[in-house]
Formats: C-alpha cells, structure tokens, sequence
C-alpha cells in the first residue's frame, strides 16, 4: 500500500470521533500535502475500509469539504484536489502597525487603549485564518517606536509577501498602486478616501452618530463639542462620524446652536483634559461632547468634574471605542462600539477571498457600530438613542 493511503497513528485513534478521525487523515495525507491539482482520491469504500469507519460517515465528510471547495467532486466519477488557489496553503502577509506583543513590550510607546485596539483586530485575523484553515505567517517589518510601519517600508516589501492589511488611514495611494502593480491583495481598515468602495473593512458610524445627535438635539442640547483624535481632511473615519452628527442635527433648522470641531494628535486621558480645557478657556462652553475615544472621553470627564461640571445634568457625554471601562471613574460611559474582534476575521476573510479568486476585487464592507452604557447621557436621550437601559 502507498504510504500516502495509509492511515496516520493519529488518525486511527478510535478514542476520537469516527468524523473527526476521516477529516484529520484527509487533512494530513491530501489537504495539507503538495499533490499536484486534479490528483483523485481513494473511493469513499476504500476510505471507509483503510480508516475502519462507515462509509456514510466519509460520504459526509467528503461532501462537507466539497461545499468548502476544499475537494472536487465529478458526479460518479470520483473525488479529486481541486485547484491550488482553492486549497489551505501558508500565506505570508504584513499588517502596517507592529504585532501587538511587540508594542506591549514598548509601554511608553503606545497607550492602553491603543494596544487594546490592536490586539483585538489581530485576535480576530488569526480566528478566521484558523477558521479557513490557512496557516498565516505575520511578517514583522521594521516599524516606528510606535508601531506603525512606514509607507515605503510596506511597498519595499511587496515580493516578500502574498499580501498586506492596513489598519491606519493615511497610507496613501503609492502604497495601493505598489500592490496592484505587483497583483498582490491589499486590504484596509477604513476607506483610504470618500471614493473608495471595494477591498475594504470599516465600521458604519454614520447612521449611529446621527441617531445620536437627533436624541441630543431632541433633549434640548444646543451646543455641540467634538473632539478627535486625528485630522479631518486626513481620516475618512472622522469624516463619516461629523456627517452623521450633521446628519442628526440639521443645523438649518437651529440656527441658535453652535458645533465646535477640536484636533488633536493625542488619544489619551491626558489630551482629554487638556482638549476640553482649551475649548473651555477659548470661551465655549458645551451641553454636549463626543469624543472619537473612550480614552479622550474619560479626561473629559474628569476635568469637568474638576471644574464642578455636572455630567449628564450640564452636559451629556459619549465615547467612541466600546472598551472595558471597569475600574475607570467611568464604567458606564455611554459610548459606540468598535467591533474589533470582528473587524480582524472580516480583513482576514476578505484578503483569503481575493486570493482565492484570483485578486478580483471585493466590495468593502461596513460592520454595525452598537451603543452601550448611559450613565453620562440623560434618560430622555438614552430614550431617543434605544438605549433604555441605565447602569
């Protein structure tokens, strides 16, 4: 008997499965193995017979892993590899900001919250890798003390690699053209314009900002402080979050209200404080902020409450991470949520689709952003957000 047909010690131990034991042992001997496409396999009787189980047991297996397009299946005529763009392989990909274990390892480079950030996105990458069963192999390149990778780094790399995900806006679209040139997918965490529509992952801020706004703007708020992390004209993000906010608040109709736009680099507790205290002292004084991070939204919080400013009675307050905030001042900051965990597996599922189709391009995708919390947002305004609940 070829050694190729011949059942794995791991796939004959009968404490497993019968199921389980034909998949292992058609994942080690075919699956993962470099056969050449169209090579045929044994018949369901021959597998049933070799691995000692029934051959309904097999025929389902097989089928499972033909919907998968894991394996061919000529109707009568057999079993069969189907292409290699099809079957489980290694790929080798670069992501634009350091492994997370090699930021948490440079803890005055990067804030807790910004860690947090990515290491959610990267769980989540390597879920849907192990989902897929396609082995990633992360390829660390040279970054910033900060984690991000430089541009010229990314496009200088191209040949080492089967493709790249952005995680940062900013990129630019030298970075873009140096992958398609070299057909190579490229996958980006938020749109790099407005004009982008494919081969994309972001979160869909626009209609929750609104309803946001219309609840504030329902509850008599009339001046309206946002505070970003970031660039306008540089972050399509920002961008979608102010046109929701315009969106809800029809500022046509409330010439009397006044809308106060803050930029800033910093994303910490400490920016926070210092945002809110230069608006403050510039002569603004707001009913309502939001904030493109919870981090930003916490020294907020703590400066008004400083400054003896009632939260939610003199101003409602809300975040724009959806992190764990226990053990903060804050824990029931009424906030968005970024669903990082599923943004990973999308940016992961759409580079393995583009791969697997030969690097056709793939309309970008917009993932729900949820609200939590309520406690710095007032009844009425939790009514009008759906977000009844207070904590």
């Amino acid at each position: 008997m070829p050694d190729s047909l011949k059942p794995t010690r791991k796939s004959t131990d009968r404490r497993k499965r019968p199921s389980k034991r034909v998949l292992e042992y058609l994942e080690t001997e075919y699956l993962n193995r470099d056969f050449p496409e169209g090579t045929r396999l044994p018949t369901v009787r021959e597998l049933a017979a070799r691995l000692e189980v029934s051959a309904p047991t097999v025929h389902a297996v097989v089928q499972n892993l033909c919907r998968e397009g894991l394996l061919s299946s000529e109707g009568g005529g057999g079993v069969f590899l189907p292409p290699r763009s099809r079957r489980p392989r290694q790929i080798r990909i670069a992501i634009s900001h350091a492994a997370p274990e090699v930021i948490v390892e440079n803890p005055k480079a990067m804030d807790g919250f910004e860690t947090a950030w990515f290491q959610r996105v990267y769980g989540g990458m390597l879920y849907q890798a192990m989902a897929e069963k396609v082995s990633v192999s992360m390829v660390q390149l040279p970054c910033r003390e900060s984690g991000a990778i430089l541009p010229e780094t990314l496009i200088d790399a191209v040949d080492q690699l089967d493709g790249a995900i952005i995680l940062t806006s900013g990129f630019g679209p030298e970075v873009t053209e140096a992958y398609a040139a070299a057909q190579k997918p490229l996958i980006s965490a938020f749109p790099e314009d407005d004009a982008t529509t494919s081969n994309f992952v972001s979160f869909n801020l626009r209609p929750t900002l609104e309803r946001i706004a219309r609840a504030a703007l329902k509850a008599g708020r009339r001046r309206f402080l946002i505070l970003l992390r970031g660039q306008l004209a540089s972050d399509q993000l920002h961008r979608q979050r102010l046109d929701g906010i315009m969106r809800g608040l029809r500022l046509d109709l409330h010439p009397e209200m006044r809308l106060v736009i803050h930029e800033g680099n910093g994303y910490g507790q400490a920016e926070g404080r210092r945002a809110i205290a230069e608006v403050l002292e510039g002569g603004f004084t707001p009913d309502f902020i939001y904030c493109s991070g919870d981090a930003l939204a916490l020294g907020v919080a703590e400066e008004l409450s400083r400054r003896g400013c009632r939260i939610p009675e003199d101003v409602s307050l809300v975040g724009g991470s959806g992190f764990d905030l226990t053990g903060s001042p804050f824990p029931t900051l009424t906030r968005t949520v970024q669903p990082l965990e599923q943004m990973g597996r999308s940016l992961m599922e759409l580079l393995l689709r583009r791969l697997s189709l030969g690097l056709k391009a793939m309309p970008g995708v917009y993932l729900e952003t949820p609200l939590i919390g309520g406690a710095t947002t007032t009844a009425e305004e939790n009514a009008g957000m759906d977000l009844v609940q207070r904590f």
